[in-house]
């Protein structure tokens, strides 16, 4: 909670999910169809409101069997949290162990490009959105239409994740069971807080070294580098004067490691009008990563609601050929320049149905020698009925292209025009 008076001022919202109706009841009525949330929240007042310092530390102890090295591994830690005032908490962890943390889903990716899977430790979880810059960076969302990967400088799944690839030797050979498995951390800390019109957060991370079992020229040997420093630093100072939402933020991230640092500063600007109808979002960022030439990319995105229901989208970006965030962050791509948009209706109380959400998008993609390297159209369509079950169908169009990645490092190569469709009723 930010510094107040005697008095301190909230806005409420009451929600909830009744599952046998698929509905979701809530006061005040703020359906997902309308631009506006918490502009429109019920005002309240409370006096004497005076949160207290808080301060909680969780130590735990694990053991684990590793059934294919045939030896027990155990970890004692702790993880801590301080609030020493009421905008202001810190939080860390030492030793940390992620063994009660959800699996991910089975995924089989032939592409080039890479799978996004979202964070699920709580740690990294907890106070993640002042280190989100873009609406890009959320993979949330409530419409039918497939928005595609997220762009972000900060994907904290790189933190404890594989270790760094290494470089080719003669004679070396490791298996990729032992290339694949997650690093573990000596610890990691972070920082948020908000003062005034300032909203600002930190979060350190750093992994223990990386043991590897392998084979060299035929004999067994087991090799030990050191694993990577993680930083990120975040300010952002917001205004809503005139009832207009202005924002304007500055977000560092750096990778640290004997062989490889990469540093990526980032620079996000965002606009909402009062009556939460037009909204543009933007950032522009810069890596600079060691034996690679400086990196610049950025994207522009505009949002307009022209009626409860129905909005337009129009989204425009560009990346050169050295920009890299994913040491740290998540691109699918660089070498690109894009424009993509999107058209969203959603009809409510049509009596003989309860809900159409219609949805139609498409871009077009070149890279920087001006091949045409992607485009597509997108048609999707949900209608539920009242008695919650639905029909689902969509309609995709793919143009010729040329692809430039798929062949790994062989060239570039034409595509046919194809086109899918899909239905389904649950």
């Amino acid at each position: 909670m930010p510094d107040s008076g005697e008095v301190r001022s909230i806005g409420l919202y009451m929600s909830r999910k009744v599952a046998y109706l698929d509905e979701r009841w809530g006061w005040p009525a703020l359906p997902d169809t309308i631009p506006q949330f918490m502009s429109v929240l019920q005002p309240m007042e409370f006096k004497n409101v005076n949160p207290k310092q808080q301060f909680s530390v969780f130590p735990f102890a694990a053991v684990a069997k590793d059934r294919v090295e045939d030896e027990n591994r155990y970890k004692v830690g702790a993880d801590f949290f301080w609030r020493p005032s009421t905008n202001l908490q810190l939080s860390g962890t030492v030793n940390p162990d992620f063994g009660n943390v959800e699996s991910d889903d089975v995924v089989i990716n032939l592409s080039a490009t890479e799978t996004f899977f979202p964070e699920k430790r709580l740690f990294f979880l907890e106070g993640q959105e002042v280190f989100s810059a873009s609406p890009r960076a959320d993979t949330r969302g409530n419409g039918v239409g497939n928005a595609g990967a997220p762009y972000t400088m900060v994907n904290t799944r790189r933190i404890g994740g594989k270790p760094l690839e290494l470089p080719d030797i003669s004679g070396l050979s490791i298996p990729d069971r032992e290339l694949d498995q997650p690093v573990d951390l000596y610890g990691a800390l972070k920082v948020t807080g908000q003062r005034g019109s300032l909203r600002y957060g930190f979060l350190g991370a750093f992994e223990e070294d990386v043991k590897l079992d392998g084979t060299f020229a035929g004999q067994n040997i087991n090799l030990q580098r050191p694993g990577s420093d993680y930083g990120v630093a975040r300010i952002m100072y917001e205004d809503s004067e005139g009832g207009a939402y202005r924002a304007f933020g500055m977000l560092s991230t750096a990778v640290l490691h004997p062989d490889k640092d990469a540093i990526v500063h980032g620079f996000d600007g965002h606009y909402l009008t009062p009556d939460g109808k037009f909204k543009v979002d933007a950032q522009a960022f810069t890596s600079d990563i060691s034996g690679v030439d400086r990196g610049y990319g950025g994207f522009i995105d505009f949002d307009y609601t022209i009626r409860q229901g129905v909005s337009q989208r129009l989204g425009i970006e560009y990346f050169d050929r050295n920009v890299d965030i994913n040491d740290l962050g998540f691109l699918q791509r660089n070498d690109s320049f894009r424009i993509r948009s999107s058209h969203v209706r959603t009809t409510s109380g049509l009596g003989w149905a309860r809900l159409n959400q219609f949805d139609i998008r498409g871009f077009v993609q070149k890279n920087n020698d001006g091949l045409f390297t992607g485009g597509g159209l997108f048609i999707t369509n949900k209608l539920t009925f009242n008695d919650t079950s639905s029909v689902f169908a969509t309609a995709s169009l793919f143009p010729e292209a040329y692809d430039d990645l798929n062949s790994f490092g062989n060239g570039t190569y034409r595509t046919e025009q194809r086109a899918e469709f899909v239905i389904r009723y649950s």
